[in-house]
């Protein structure tokens, strides 16, 4: 399996059979920790492909992939349609515990490519960190061995901090970090060690980050499957429409037909909303693991979901969505030929 391995100061468990349960479990975990905790959920698919979501104080902050090795910067809501839409019984879940400076090295790792990426016995490493030194940069240095990561953190120019996935490695405490590094990446029997050199380590949470609240998404998790609305009676793959119409505003009265996912807002959008209090991107509804989703993305006026301000929050066929001064009924269909007749509304119907 080519799975690669990330160091880590607490391992809380790990290859834990994955349910929608286990993983609200795991949040409920990271909630009691309040604004303490640093580290990531670790999802392992049998193809092996492993999916990463990052938490900054017990909040949710970034997600990645690594699939055959190589890294990939993905949403938070990407994170979240991958793993509940695949087969529990071929996914483990894991939980661990990183100081912020690790935090900081395996998501630049996630995000960024490598000033200089190849094996150690191609390159003159020592005179990189000398310009390192020289530079009086930041800089993270990573040295894979097989599928082990190991990360060496430099500060203004020094190497300050050395984290080992690989647990055999007898670290010289006689010798400087540099040193132990210079020696892990030549190592004197015959294997090979690639270098990969981040000069740029500049990292950001993903755009969506502010939509996912923990204890939203337990919520969500624990929410009963809505057969009635989410079922298929067909064999074949049918898609799903949304029927949203405007109850109130400047544009009451107009229907909108839109596939997921979906995004609303004043500009550049499938759901153009002519309102000055509506952002540009104000929100997005989506499916993830026969669940409709609407979140707000960092609107500056909020989204309502039935007069009640949300982060990211299922949605029902009919529930009332306000942004701006406008409000709007949502009803969901599996087919075009089951759009139902509009009702008009009236202001006491809302």
């Amino acid at each position: 399996m080519s799975r690669i391995k990330i160091p880590f100061d607490k391992k809380i468990f790990e290859n834990k059979k994955f349910s929608k349960e286990s993983f609200a479990r795991v949040l409920k975990d990271i909630l009691k920790y309040k604004d303490k905790y640093f580290g990531f959920i670790r999802i392992d698919k049998a193809d092996d492909v492993q999916y990463f979501l990052f938490f900054m104080k017990s909040k949710c902050y970034a997600a990645g992939v690594v699939s055959s090795s190589r890294p990939f910067s993905i949403s938070i809501g990407d994170f979240f349609d991958h793993v509940l839409s695949s087969p529990e019984d071929k996914l483990t879940i894991s939980l661990y515990e990183i100081d912020p400076i690790l935090l900081k090295g395996v998501l630049v790792f996630v995000q960024k490519e490598p000033t200089i990426k190849a094996e150690t016995k191609l390159f003159d490493l020592e005179s990189i960190l000398e310009r390192i030194r020289k530079d009086s940069t930041n800089a993270f240095v990573v040295l894979k061995e097989r599928d082990m990561m190991n990360f060496f953190f430099f500060k203004n120019g020094k190497a300050i901090v050395a984290y080992f996935a690989d647990t055999d490695y007898e670290v010289d405490q006689t010798a400087s970090i540099a040193e132990n590094l210079l020696s892990y990446a030549y190592p004197t029997e015959q294997k090979a060690v690639e270098a990969l050199i981040y000069r740029d380590i500049k990292t950001a949470p993903s755009e969506d980050s502010e939509s996912f609240d923990p204890g939203d998404i337990i919520k969500m998790l624990h929410e009963p499957e809505k057969e009635m609305m989410l079922d298929k009676t067909d064999e074949e793959e049918q898609k799903l429409y949304l029927e949203i119409f405007v109850v109130e505003g400047k544009q009451a009265g107009e229907n909108f037909h839109v596939t997921l996912p979906c995004a609303i807002g004043r500009k550049g959008s499938d759901v153009i909303i002519k309102d000055q209090k509506v952002s540009k991107k104000h929100a997005r509804i989506k499916e993830i693991s026969k669940k409709i989703i609407i979140e707000d993305l960092k609107s500056t006026n909020g989204t309502f979901v039935n007069n009640e301000r949300i982060i990211a929050q299922e949605l029902q066929s009919g529930d009332l969505i306000s942004v701006g001064d406008t409000k709007m009924r949502v009803s969901f269909f599996w087919d075009t030929s089951e759009y139902s007749e509009y009702k008009e509304y009236t202001p006491q119907d809302l």
